[in-house]
C-alpha cells in the first residue's frame, strides 16, 4: 500500500510541475514582430529582428552564384531578397525564377533528385532529408530539405506559378534548425504571389 501512495504522489508531482513548466514557458514566450517583403508580384512575413541584406556583398555574390547554377537549365532568374538571421546564424533567400511553361512539379522533381544525387556523390550533401512534392495554397511545390558536408542544412520550397517559380530557402547550421523552423514556416505560410 505505501509502494502505491508513494507512485500516486510521484505522479501528482510530476503532473503539477509539467503544470508550472507549462506556464513558465508561456510566460518567457516572445512575442514575434513580423516585417513584410513585398516586391516582383511575392510578398512575405519574416520575424522583424532578421535583417534585410538583399542589397550586401554577401547577397550580390550569391545571386550570381544562383543565377550560374539556373542557366544550366535554361531558366532566368528574376528576382532575389536575403535576410540574415540573429546572430548572422543564417540566411533566409527568396527567389522569384522563370521557367519554361511546359516544365511541371514532375519535371523539378526529377531535376533535384539527379541535383542531389550528384552533390551526395561528390561528397557536398551528407544526407537528403526531404524531397517531395506538395501542394502551398493552391499551388503545387517541391520540398527539399538537405544536410550538407560542411554542418550546414538547407530547407527550401519551390512554389511553382503561372510560368516562374518562387523559392524560399533556409541555410543554417544544422544545430540551429529547429531554433528557425518555426518563423521559416510562418513565412512560407504568409507567402503570397499576385502576378
Amino acid at each position: 500500500m505505501g509502494t502505491r501512495r508513494l507512485a500516486a504522489e510521484f505522479l501528482v508531482a510530476l503532473v503539477s510541475l509539467a503544470s508550472v513548466l507549462s506556464c513558465s514557458q508561456k510566460t518567457q514566450e516572445r512575442v514575434v514582430q513580423y516585417a513584410t517583403y513585398n516586391s516582383d508580384g511575392i510578398s512575405i512575413e519574416y520575424p522583424g529582428a532578421w535583417r534585410d541584406v538583399s542589397n550586401s556583398a554577401d547577397a550580390e555574390t550569391m545571386k550570381m552564384k544562383i543565377a550560374s547554377g539556373l542557366a544550366q537549365f535554361n531558366r532566368t532568374l528574376l528576382s532575389f531578397a536575403a535576410f540574415a538571421l540573429p546572430n548572422d546564424e543564417g540566411v533566409l533567400s527568396l527567389s522569384k525564377v522563370q521557367l519554361q511553361a511546359e516544365v511541371t512539379d514532375n519535371d523539378i522533381l526529377s531535376e533535384r533528385s539527379q541535383v542531389h544525387a550528384d552533390a551526395t556523390r561528390d561528397g557536398y550533401v551528407t544526407k537528403v532529408n526531404t524531397l517531395t512534392k506538395a501542394r502551398i495554397k493552391e499551388w503545387p511545390a517541391i520540398v527539399e530539405d538537405v544536410e550538407l558536408s560542411n554542418g550546414g542544412r538547407a530547407h527550401c520550397v519551390k512554389v511553382i506559378a503561372r510560368g516562374f517559380y518562387v523559392e524560399l530557402s533556409m541555410s543554417l547550421d544544422k544545430s540551429q534548425y529547429q531554433k528557425y523552423v518555426t518563423a521559416y514556416n510562418h513565412s512560407l505560410e504568409s507567402l503570397q504571389i499576385t502576378q
